[in-house]
């Protein structure tokens, strides 16, 4: 099974984030070519709604949305994900596609 040109191995852990405005959300999913994906942890913490209009303070609550979904993922699901999908919506999002490859010795 190919998603997104993902696939190629037999078997990959996906992580999927969801980064917006007034969520985010994140889903570990395994992907195998013999079978169905499977959703191994699934998280949505909400951004913390404020009165005012602060990017800083705003960025900080995004940010620590960010933290609380990753660590709930990371707690429910096991070992290291062998991609990441990353979706933004708006404030975020840039009306192109990017690719970004990183490669670690770690």
């Amino acid at each position: 099974m190919s998603f997104l040109g993902f696939g190629k191995k037999k078997e990959e852990t996906i992580l999927v984030l969801d980064i917006g405005s007034a969520s985010v959300g994140g889903a570990v999913v395994r992907i195998s070519s013999e079978n169905e994906p499977q959703i191994l942890a699934v998280s949505r913490v909400p951004v913390n709604f404020l009165w005012d209009i602060n990017f800083q303070a705003f960025w900080r609550c995004a940010r620590n949305s960010l933290k609380k979904t990753l660590e709930h993922l990371a707690k429910n699901s096991s070992g290291r994900p062998d991609k990441i999908l990353c979706v933004f919506s708006s404030p975020w999002f840039i009306s192109q596609t990017r690719i970004i490859s990183l490669k670690k010795d770690e």
